[in-house]
């Protein structure tokens, strides 16, 4: 053996020993290991099907280098439809949206705002089922998506635009911060921005309609009272599940937020 990078005490090293007075050899401990050792192999071709190819990855990028599931979802998306994920990260750069989820240096390395934006886009337009777990439901979503050939991201990619330029000209870096009686305080909140955020998308025409003052004074105030909404109260904060928190919330975001 030579070239041995990862392994250097194995560099010249043989099965067997050159010669009985040379330490040259693997020795029997190791040549045992070698004749038990498993090697996994996985057969895709090209013709089958990109859910295949999709689930291949994901398994297979469960081990060595820690990818954020967002950041696996990425490398699928590419795959599936390099357009869509082009599309994707253009609207987790939008100025407003990284300003309202405030969102840090590390978060966005782990692609954390990627997955935010696919997080809002899903809860739009894809149905949650109750009890399936958050990233399955990322994942299936990111899937649907990609592969649909009917997805008008041109309107969407306004929607989105609208929905945080809206947030962001009301709350700014607090949109999504709990109000604790005299001032938005404390860390970002997934709760709050699955119900405001989609919340605001769903009422984009009354909204639009309202003059800016109108508007930023109502998402103020929706955003200080929400917290003290019985419903979103119990289905949010420490000790329940997110499976809980989308069932529950997700079906009234839309009268929520209604003006």
């Amino acid at each position: 053996l030579n070239g041995t990078r990862f392994l250097p005490s194995l560099d010249g090293k043989r099965w067997t020993p050159s010669d009985e007075e040379v330490e040259d050899g693997l020795g029997t401990k190791l040549q045992i290991e070698i004749k038990r050792a498993r090697i996994r192999v996985e057969i895709l071709k090209s013709e089958s099907a990109d859910s295949a190819k999709y689930e291949l990855f994901q398994r297979l990028n469960t081990g060595g280098v820690g990818l954020s599931e967002q950041e696996v979802r990425n490398s699928i998306a590419v795959s599936l439809n390099k357009d869509f994920y082009d599309w994707l990260i253009q609207l987790s750069r939008h100025p407003s949206f990284v300003h309202s989820t405030r969102q840090t240096g590390a978060a966005l390395e782990r692609e954390a705002g990627t997955e935010l934006a696919l997080r809002f886009l899903a809860f739009r337009l894809i149905p949650y089922q109750n009890g399936m777990d958050v990233h399955e439901y990322l994942d299936d979503a990111l899937f649907q998506l990609a592969s649909s050939g009917g997805l008008d991201m041109e309107g969407e990619g306004e929607v989105f635009v609208q929905a945080f330029d809206f947030l962001d000209a009301a709350l700014g870096d607090s949109a999504f911060q709990k109000w604790n009686g005299q001032a938005f305080s404390g860390k970002f909140l997934m709760s709050l921005f699955e119900v405001i955020a989609t919340g605001v998308s769903k009422n984009l025409p009354a909204l639009t309609a309202m003059n800016p003052q109108e508007r930023n004074d109502f998402l103020i105030e929706k955003a200080k009272n929400l917290p003290e909404n019985p419903t979103f109260s119990q289905n949010s904060g420490a000790g329940v599940r997110g499976t809980t928190r989308l069932s529950n919330l997700l079906p009234i975001a839309e009268d929520l937020m209604k003006p």
